[in-house]
């Protein structure tokens, strides 16, 4: 993946963390990220 495709990947990954974090939402050691959003989204992949 080339630089630029991955920097608004990065800057949409911060955000989601950020938010995640402003609501209270713990993350897990050891528990997928995509578990995690997935759940957060619905259960939609």
């Amino acid at each position: 993946m080339s630089a630029s495709a991955a920097a608004p990947v990065a800057e949409d990954l911060k955000e989601t963390l950020e938010r995640a974090a402003g609501d209270g939402t713990v993350v897990e050691p050891d528990y997928p990220l995509a578990e995690l959003t997935t759940l957060r989204a619905g259960g939609r992949a």
